[in-house]
C-alpha cells in the first residue's frame, strides 16, 4: 500500500479537530476525548503510518479563551508531535473571535481579539515549538482579519487567510490555487436531524460533494504546490471532521492496523 505523500508526491498535513467529548464522552461521535494522551498517541501513529514520510498537523483552534477543552488538546498534541518530530501548525476558527451569542463583531474588533488570542503565553509557546512549520504560518478560517494589522502587533508569523493563502473544500468546487493546496474526498454536512438539511443550520439544504468512487480525489489539482516556506506540503480535510463527513480517520485505521 502506498502512503499519501507517495500517491501525492507531497508530505501530507493532515486538519484535526480538537473538540470531541468537550461536552462529556457522550457527545463524542468517534467516541474519544480528543484531551486523552492515549487517543493523541494513537492518531499520531496511524496519521504517519498512513501519510508516510514527513507528514505533520494543523490543528483547529478555538483559541485559549473560547474552550479550554479545546486548547488543552492543542497544546497536548503539539507536545506529542513535538516528540515524533512531526511539523505543527495552528489554524483558528471564526469562535475565536465570535460573541456569545455566535454573530461576528466588526472587523476592528476580530482584528484586536485575535491579536490578544495570539499574544496569549500558551499560544506563543505553540508558535515557538522546535516543530511549528517554518515561517510560523497562523491560518484563518474564514474569520477574514487582516494580516497587516495582526502581524505589526504580533511579529514574526504569518497570516494565512482561507482561499488566499491556503486552499479548503469548497461548495461547489473549486480548484487549488494556493501554495497550501487541499486534497479530500467527499464532503456532507447532512448529519443532523434531517438528513436533507446542513447540519449546522437546518434551514439551509445540506451541502454535499460526493467521492464518485474516489473521482473526487484524483481530480484534486496540486500544481500551485511551489515551495510553502521550505517543504511542498499539502492539507488533508479532514482527519477526523465526522460531521461534514470528511474524516479519513477510520479508513486510515483500518488500512495500517493501528487502533485508535
Amino acid at each position: 500500500m502506498q502512503t499519501l505523500s507517495e500517491t501525492l508526491g507531497h508530505p501530507v498535513l493532515f486538519h484535526i479537530l480538537c473538540y470531541y467529548g468537550k461536552n462529556g464522552i457522550a457527545s463524542s461521535t468517534p467516541g474519544y476525548l480528543s484531551t486523552d494522551p492515549n487517543i493523541i498517541d494513537h492518531q499520531l501513529e496511524c496519521m504517519q503510518a498512513f501519510g508516510g514520510g514527513g507528514t505533520g498537523l494543523i490543528a483547529l483552534t478555538y483559541g485559549p479563551f473560547v474552550s479550554p477543552f479545546i486548547h488543552e488538546a492543542c497544546m497536548r498534541l503539539c507536545t506529542a508531535a513535538n516528540a515524533l518530530d512531526m511539523p505543527f501548525a495552528l489554524c483558528f476558527d471564526p469562535w475565536t473571535v465570535k460573541n456569545s451569542d455566535g454573530s461576528m463583531p466588526p472587523l476592528a474588533t476580530c482584528n484586536s481579539k485575535m491579536i490578544s488570542v495570539l499574544q496569549n503565553a500558551d499560544i506563543q509557546s505553540l508558535l515557538s515549538a522546535d516543530n511549528y512549520l517554518p515561517g510560523k504560518p497562523v491560518l484563518d478560517f474564514s474569520i477574514g482579519c487582516t494580516p497587516s494589522v495582526i502581524t505589526a502587533s504580533v511579529p514574526n508569523i504569518e497570516y494565512w487567510l482561507n482561499g488566499t493563502d491556503y486552499d479548503w473544500e469548497y461548495i461547489p468546487n473549486k480548484p487549488n490555487k494556493t501554495k497550501l493546496p487541499c486534497a479530500y474526498v467527499q464532503f456532507d454536512d447532512g448529519t443532523g436531524a434531517d438528513r436533507n438539511k446542513e447540519v449546522w443550520n437546518q434551514s439551509n439544504p445540506a451541502r454535499i460533494v460526493k467521492s464518485m468512487g474516489g473521482k473526487t480525489f484524483w481530480s484534486c489539482n496540486f500544481s500551485t504546490v511551489n515551495n510553502c516556506n521550505g517543504k511542498n506540503y499539502v492539507q488533508f480535510v479532514t482527519w477526523n471532521d465526522y460531521d461534514e463527513q470528511t474524516a479519513v480517520e477510520a479508513w486510515a485505521s483500518m488500512a495500517t492496523g493501528i487502533k485508535i
